[in-house]
């Protein structure tokens, strides 16, 4: 999300998202948070959204070893599915 911020995309992004049902859900995956992300968010996202952070806010670069990643190649057809077997981990 912030890297097409970064590329010019802000003002496209937000018509697509003035665009979008009022009744949705909606996430957003990130690995940093920056200021611009924050405000395009606060315009996607419910007011009352969740927030996981799994570094910390003060942390604004990665740090190699305290965030547990995993990779899984699946199959196009079955990347939807996936993704929802991850989220019951959580």
């Amino acid at each position: 999300g912030d890297q097409l911020l970064d590329q010019g995309f802000k003002a496209a992004i937000e018509r697509i998202i003035k665009d979008l049902p009022r009744q949705r859900q909606s996430l957003c995956f990130s690995a940093t948070v920056p200021n611009t992300l924050k405000e395009v968010l606060g315009m996607a996202l419910a007011k009352n959204h969740v927030s996981v952070d799994c570094v910390g806010q003060e942390q604004e670069t990665h740090d190699e070893g305290k965030v547990p990643q995993t990779v899984a190649f699946t199959e196009e057809s079955q990347q939807l599915a996936a993704i929802f077997r991850c989220g019951r981990l959580w």
